[in-house]
């Protein structure tokens, strides 16, 4: 108590009387104002002032930067890196400013503001601070967000780019509902003791949790399911699922398919998220044979079909396939395929569903994609036709130079990068038509071999409605189809790229290039349009970038850990 009232009184005085500032400008802090008092983890701290000169005049237009930083806890030793840095904005009166830093981890930290004047001149304030732990998880009014996939099992990091704010959240997938953002995770609870020489019995069920507050929305009982122990373990179901949610919200979509025997059988279910209920189920026809199925469920951006895939893994006697298109009022079958048992296509060896190369166009009319990297020649797109259960196209993306490129989609195009550089390949996934890189920026003369080589090793070239989880991390195509933002090369020999290159998603030249130096990793853009990278600080995990329209870094955030391979946003 006695430390509250401090802390109140020093808030009281700090307000009323002017403070010296840390630097050597010679300017002064006056109507200093912090809130909240009493700040815990997930808040966001709002420190306003108004700066002087030596006269006692405003001082207006200065560059205000805010760091928050763990105190130094040994003598002699560097300062730890900042868990959070952001720009400062002036106020509508002359010499006010403004910063808000977010505060994503309880313990003491301080708030460091320098200020730097066009002249050269600069100054320090510097603000303790103590903040205590949150007990839940915070809430965020934003539906902008971006959330990254950790590499510990089942955690999720959401960022609002708005604010700064980061929370970790549990599950194991993130889903655009309409206007919501759910995260689900399966549960399963064994029925009775399960044996590996016979199986058991296990209830299964879906927990949705509120992505915004953090709140539990409810779980769906989706019934007993009668499964076979998975391979190399004495307790697990050998069960894999899928979820997928209508584009207006007002459904969800679950499959799961679990092996009895030599056989894998197969449900889905339609969900109410609102009353968290099964309204309708459907159990698909005949059973896969196989060591393992690898399903991917996608609904239409009119929301009026189901696209199931399920690619089914062995060696022999069977690797194959079964695409489903389904009605989701009833869910219904409309079309389903499989592949033929033997070798009959030149792409029966091609997987139709994989992580990040595989998924539904938004279009028209129903397009299945999947990247196909075992050729000998080099990657082939193939555009499937789902309801014919057909390929419509084969693009050879082999110009590329690159054995897996890097996919990003809007609407209906695809585009394919390489990862060596910021070359890119674009392609309608309804027409089939390509469209490759003009080799040359708009306005200049064409440049020789070795200038393109010249321009890419000193990043010379720098001037002033996809899916909600995006295919790669390293490429993404903002809301608008009008930029590609590509991290290149990728993964690098240091596992990270070299900044972002952007390219004008019409021609597939390279119009920009931004955070030349900086080590990313992952490059997304929220449905507003703000660029959110993700950089590999060293010794420190990951720190998500915030960046302004021009490419210039508008806060920086330390995550929990390090990111995975998935980026949901949009």
């Amino acid at each position: 108590m006695g430390g509250l009232v401090a802390l109140l009184c020093c808030g009281l005085l700090a307000s009323l009387a002017p403070v010296a500032a840390d630097g050597d400008a010679g300017w002064r802090f006056v109507d200093v104002a912090m809130e909240p008092i009493s700040p815990q983890a997930g808040d966001l701290l709002t420190l306003a002032f108004t700066v002087l000169d030596e006269a006692g005049q405003p001082l207006p237009e200065l560059a205000v930067t805010a760091a928050l930083r763990a105190p130094i806890t040994g003598y002699n030793q560097p300062p730890p890196p900042p868990a959070a840095t952001v720009r400062g904005q002036g106020g509508e009166q002359p010499g006010r400013y403004e910063v808000r830093v977010p505060l994503n981890t309880a313990g003491r930290w301080w708030v460091e503001v320098e200020l730097n004047a066009a002249d050269g001149r600069h100054d320090r304030l510097s603000r303790f601070i103590e903040v205590e732990p949150r007990f839940r998880i915070p809430e965020t009014g934003s539906q902008d967000l971006v959330f990254f996939r950790g590499e510990r099992w089942k955690t999720y990091y959401r960022v609002d780019p708005a604010t700064g704010q980061v929370a970790l959240l549990g599950g194991d997938e993130v889903l655009r509902a309409g206007q919501r953002w759910l995260v689900t995770e399966r549960r399963l609870s064994p029925v009775d003791r399960v044996s590996q020489a016979y199986g058991g019995r296990w209830n299964l069920s879906l927990v949705v949790t509120d992505g915004q507050t953090g709140e539990p929305a409810g779980e769906v009982q989706l019934g007993e399911v009668r499964a076979a122990v998975q391979d190399g373990s004495s307790s697990s179901p050998a069960l894999v699922s899928a979820v997928a949610a209508d584009p207006s919200g007002a459904r969800l979509y679950a499959y799961w398919a679990w092996k009895l025997g030599q056989g894998w059988n197969a449900q889905l279910a339609a969900m109410d998220p609102e009353g968290a209920t099964v309204v309708a189920t459907r159990i698909m026809p005949g059973a896969l044979l196989g060591d393992r199925v690898v399903p991917q469920l996608a609904v239409s951006g009119d929301g009026e079909h189901l696209v199931l895939a399920e690619q089914v893994v062995r060696v022999e006697p069977e690797s194959g396939f079964r695409l489903t298109v389904l009605r989701t009022s009833d869910l219904e079958v409309e079309a389903s395929h499989r592949s033929p048992g033997e070798a009959t296509t030149p792409w029966a060896g091609c997987p139709i569903t994989y992580p990040g190369m595989s998924g539904l166009a938004t279009g028209p009319e129903l397009r299945w994609y999947a990247l196909c990297t075992g050729g000998a020649s080099g990657p082939v797109l193939l555009i499937w036709d789902p309801v014919a259960g057909q390929v419509t196209q084969q693009i050879d993306l082999s110009e590329l130079n690159t054995a897996s490129p890097a996919l990003a989609i809007a609407g209906q195009t695809l585009y394919a990068v390489a990862s060596w550089a910021p070359e890119a390949i674009a392609v309608d996934l309804v027409t089939g038509e390509v469209r490759r890189a003009q080799l040359t920026t708009a306005g200049e003369p064409p440049l020789s071999p070795i200038e393109r080589i010249i321009r890419w090793l000193v990043g010379a070239v720098i001037s002033d409605a996809r899916a909600a989880g995006q295919p790669s991390r390293w490429v993404v195509a903002d809301t608008q189809g009008q930029r590609l933002y590509v991290v290149a090369p990728v993964g690098g020999a240091t596992g990270f790229g070299d900044g972002i290159w952007v390219l004008d998603a019409g021609t597939l030249a390279v119009v920009d290039r931004w955070l030349v130096g900086h080590p990313i990793i992952a490059v997304t853009v929220t449905d507003a349009g703000t660029v959110v990278a993700i950089e590999r600080t060293e010794g420190a995990g990951d720190r998500a970038l915030i960046l302004g329209p021009a490419g210039e870094i508008e806060m920086g955030i330390a995550l929990p850990g390090p990111i995975s391979d998935t980026v949901v946003s949009g």
